[in-house]
């Protein structure tokens, strides 16, 4: 199921048995009554994309495997992402962390990808407290991410976030960090993969050594 409009959205109801994705992104704020929609009947829902009315949707978010957050609140992401204790893949795209306040950590013991595109980046204090991300595989730091000072929060990031089994990690914008400064910071790390547009340049090859 993809897009609607609010009042669409607000006029469903009943089981769904068969839904498996759901791509609610909405581009206009739900302002009736402040109604709460319910998808909570779809045992089979695995995937879901969401945009800022995530706060409006009660979904199960304990049975996902992946989600995209598309431009919702600090709060909204923290509190989605404490339900949603089994992802596999994860993106936060436009999420703002500028002033997230302390709090507990975030534990996503099965996610393997992780795909950040934030407005800010606070390196191990992402969300205010550390994400802890034991099985991950492959991070993504998306355009809203890099910088020239990328390394150190990067590397507090990865540290504390305990991702011993970190493989992959793909940047955007080659040129604000070398592939020297990242296996310097990283050495256990084995690929480092650059997406500068519209090419993608895998400094794992042996071209790079």
């Amino acid at each position: 199921m993809e897009g609607g409009t609010p009042k669409e959205v607000l006029a469903i109801n009943g089981p769904m048995p068969l839904l498996r994705h759901l791509d609610l992104s909405l581009k206009v704020v739900m302002t009736e009554d402040n109604a709460l929609v319910v998808f909570e009947d779809a045992p089979l829902l695995r995937t879901v994309l969401v945009g800022f009315a995530a706060a409006r949707l009660a979904l199960p978010w304990a049975q996902l495997t992946s989600l995209t957050l598309n431009e919702v609140s600090y709060a909204d992401c923290v509190s989605i992402l404490r339900l949603a204790s089994n992802l596999v893949d994860c993106d936060l795209v436009g999420v703002s962390f500028h002033s997230a306040p302390a709090a507990p950590d975030v534990t996503l013991a099965r996610l393997e990808s992780l795909n950040l595109k934030v407005r800010t980046f606070r390196g191990a204090n992402l969300l205010g407290g550390a994400l802890i991300l034991p099985a991950l595989r492959r991070l993504t730091v998306g355009e809203w991410v890099t910088n020239a000072a990328l390394v150190p929060p990067l590397a507090a990031f990865i540290a504390q976030a305990g991702c011993t089994r970190l493989e992959e990690v793909c940047i955007a914008d080659t040129y604000l960090v070398s592939e020297q400064e990242l296996r310097a910071a990283f050495p256990s790390i084995l690929t480092f993969t650059f997406v500068a547009q519209p090419t993608l340049i895998n400094v794992s090859s042996p071209f790079f050594y």
